[in-house]
């Protein structure tokens, strides 16, 4: 059905849970029960709020069903039980106001980052397999780790319209880290055909967002600025828009941009790279195999930037990049 006239339905009904208490849509769904939760959850709103989603992602549009959605399936856990916000978080948020003069915008994306890494870390301690995983009934589970505030905060922020400023260069980071975490979300949590160009799409909007921000055409590296003031942010942002880029022709540019970021950094390998990015956000799914590819590209890029600069790889490159 068209998002329009879902919406309008939904709306025209008193809402979502109305609609779908309705006697001719109860033919069409069954329940599915979620965590923390005492009442049953129907099917539908999933699959209204994943078509809402990729809509959204794909034509850079709100989404629709935020307030229709979010009040009906409980998050998985409180704001309140996050740890204590760590050093990094706040010289990132000090930081981002400092440069960018965007007070609430800089508070947001460290809460934003602080979710994701408290979320990294509870994959981590869930078991050994990261991989994307499926009920036996092919629903997907995604939703149990990754809110739906969540995944709209992140829109919310890669959406975000940038004033005219002199200090738009600078603001441009927000947008960068929303379409990382949205990429982040979907390679990690969704394993179904409709979201695999997601992360494509993503990478894509990445590198054209940061060759538009060259302010000094004879800079090789048009995220020289941002890479002093967000060192690891920086990082994770291209790593995220290079595992994202596999297949496509973004992968060259985002593992050659890698290496020389890594090579500026004194990073080499992927251990001394999850070194780098642990306090920041990491996780060993990054390495899976089916990142291969890349990492093999980002070897070859790392080799050719040691060769260029003064200094020699400290160890073969083939196997400090290797991916299992």
């Amino acid at each position: 059905m068209h998002l329009v006239g879902l919406e309008a339905l939904a709306k025209s009904r008193g809402g979502m849970e109305a609609l779908l208490g309705h006697q001719l849509t109860l033919k069409f769904y069954f329940l599915a029960s979620y965590p923390k939760s005492n009442s049953k959850s129907p099917l539908v709103i999933l699959t209204v709020h994943r078509v809402d989603i990729l809509c959204s992602i794909a034509m850079e549009s709100k989404p629709r069903f935020v307030e229709l959605v979010d009040h009906v399936i409980p998050p998985s856990f409180d704001l309140q039980s996050l740890e204590p916000i760590s050093p990094l978080a706040e010289r990132y948020e000090t930081q981002l106001y400092s440069l960018t003069g965007m007070q609430e915008l800089s508070h947001e994306t460290i809460e934003i980052y602080c979710i994701l890494r408290h979320l990294i870390a509870k994959e981590e301690r869930n078991g050994p397999s990261l991989k994307p995983r499926t009920t036996e009934g092919g629903t997907f589970e995604w939703l149990r780790g990754y809110p739906d505030p969540l995944v709209h905060r992140l829109i919310a922020l890669a959406q975000y319209q940038l004033p005219q400023s002199p200090n738009q260069n600078n603001a441009v980071i927000y947008k960068l880290f929303g379409n990382a975490g949205l990429a982040h979300i979907a390679m990690l949590t969704r394993n179904g055909p409709p979201w695999a160009y997601v992360p494509k799409l993503i990478s894509s909007r990445v590198r054209t967002m940061s060759t538009r921000i060259r302010t000094c055409p004879e800079e090789t590296n048009c995220l020289r600025p941002l890479q002093e003031v967000y060192p690891e942010m920086l990082l994770w942002i291209i790593m995220m828009g290079g595992l994202g880029s596999i297949g496509t022709e973004e992968q060259e540019w985002f593992s050659e941009l890698l290496a020389e970021l890594c090579f500026a950094t004194d990073i080499v390998g992927t251990a001394e790279l999850a070194m780098f990015l642990k306090e920041f956000l990491w996780s060993d799914f990054y390495l899976d195999h089916s990142f291969k590819e890349f990492w093999d590209a980002v070897a070859v890029a790392r080799d050719v930037e040691a060769d260029l600069g003064t200094k020699q790889a400290r160890s073969p490159l083939d196997k400090v990049w290797e991916v299992d």
